[in-house]
């Protein structure tokens, strides 16, 4: 018979890298959206289109999308025991455990979104017109979701 042994928890630095990450992805995520919604401020600070700043906000997307999967592919049970076990706590921790609930269903609505606008002529002859017309929306309304939370958080 062999004896199960417990899982531990991701260390602390790893779970400060991934946080890190999520923070640095963000901030360049926020600060090319606010270009990308705002032409006029984009024109004044790059001069112009800037394809470029499209560019930045696309691949910094992605990096968000891929850290908890690389977190998952490195340590599978760490990374799903520390997930499982900081949701759980309700009694001492209840905003950190909604703040996880929060994160996690931010970055799929986000990554999911983020698609659909980044492969547009895929997302247009694969989905229903509604999906590509209402993601940007749900993207916009996210992020201004996301940096409201991060703000009172």
């Amino acid at each position: 018979m062999s004896e199960k042994r417990p899982v531990r928890p991701l260390p602390v630095g790893a779970y400060r890298w991934l946080h890190l990450g999520f923070v640095a992805t963000f901030t360049v995520l926020l600060a090319t959206g606010l270009l990308i919604q705002l032409p006029d401020w984009r024109a004044r600070l790059v001069g112009g289109y800037a394809w470029w700043v499209s560019s930045i906000h696309e691949w910094s997307g992605f990096a968000m999308a891929l850290l908890p999967v690389i977190a998952l592919l490195r340590t599978p049970r760490q990374a799903i025991a520390t997930f499982a076990r900081r949701a759980r706590r309700r009694n001492q921790m209840r905003m950190h455990a909604a703040h996880l609930v929060f994160t996690s269903v931010s970055a799929a609505v986000f990554t999911v979104t983020g698609f659909v606008l980044w492969f547009e002529n895929w997302s247009l002859a694969n989905l229903p017109k509604w999906v590509a017309d209402l993601s940007p929306v749900v993207h916009f309304y996210e992020a201004l979701l996301a940096t409201l939370a991060i703000i009172v958080w």
